[in-house]
């Protein structure tokens, strides 16, 4: 079988103690022979992570929000002579579902310190890195939420909605010389959500509409495959951006409508 650009590639994944960054890290080194930097904060699930997947998965905790941890990272890697082929932003935080006025200025600040500063510190630290690749590559993991303007998320939704055309912005500039790729899941298991406190009502909700984050990983890895530059991921963000393509007005109404009368606890902070 002919092996595909992924083999045998050095690739940084940040979040990548849990989630999709957790599954991309294992598909890379066990699929395709790869060596992972991983990125995450949580020490004790990096370690745990890299009993399970040996020698070609290293450790490098930080806060990917702070940019003088990316020169560091940089610098420990040029040290070791590790040359990066392909960056993966992947870390990224969820506020719960509720209007503007209930978040705080440091709610603010850390969602977009995470979800989109971070990307921009990263990229901006492993460029003139990943130049030197034969296949340099960034892929940047936004959201549903950066499509579509989603009520209740409005944080989140600027905060990925920066992702995608700071994304689709550089895939333009560097287009001659850089792979560049967007990744756009919907709801998915991850947690994301856990840390929300979902209870079981919702929980089962969720388990209709959501996902499995093995299965939206396979589909991002056969669209990485090809190179493809837009990956959207599941059957809600494939209806929701129909449902915002034909009526765009009341796109809004009708999704606020439908979250409310679910009656959902996940939604209690909206509606109160």
């Amino acid at each position: 079988m002919k092996k595909n650009w992924l083999y045998n590639k050095t690739v940084i994944i940040t979040g990548a103690s849990s989630g999709f960054g957790k599954i991309l890290a294992t598909r890379f080194i066990k699929d395709f022979n790869c060596k992972v930097i991983g990125v995450a904060r949580n020490i004790d699930k990096l370690n745990a992570l890299k009993e399970e997947l040996g020698e070609n998965f290293i450790t490098y905790p930080f806060d990917v929000s702070v940019k003088e941890n990316w020169e560091s990272l940089k610098k420990y890697l040029m040290d070791k002579s590790v040359a990066v082929d392909i960056l993966i932003n992947n870390a990224g935080v969820m506020p719960p579902f509720a209007k503007f006025d209930y978040f705080s200025d440091e709610e603010i600040e850390k969602t977009f310190n995470i979800n989109f500063l971070s990307y921009l510190y990263s990229i901006k630290t492993f460029l003139p890195v990943l130049e030197n690749s034969s296949t340099p590559a960034i892929i940047n993991v936004s959201s549903l939420a950066g499509l579509v303007p989603v009520v209740g998320a409005s944080i989140y939704c600027a905060s990925k909605g920066a992702v995608r055309f700071f994304t689709e912005a550089i895939e333009e500039e560097y287009r001659k010389k850089i792979y560049v790729a967007g990744i756009y899941p919907g709801f998915s298991k991850t947690n994301l959500f856990s840390e929300h406190n979902i209870d079981k009502k919702s929980d089962k909700m969720f388990d209709l509409i959501a996902t499995k984050p093995e299965k939206a990983v396979n589909k991002m890895v056969r669209k990485l495959k090809r190179k493809k530059k837009r990956i959207v991921i599941g059957k809600d963000a494939f209806l929701l951006r129909l449902l915002y393509f034909f009526f765009p007005k009341s796109a809004n109404k009708i999704v606020s409508f439908f979250f409310k009368k679910s009656k959902l606890t996940f939604f209690d902070k909206l509606f109160k």
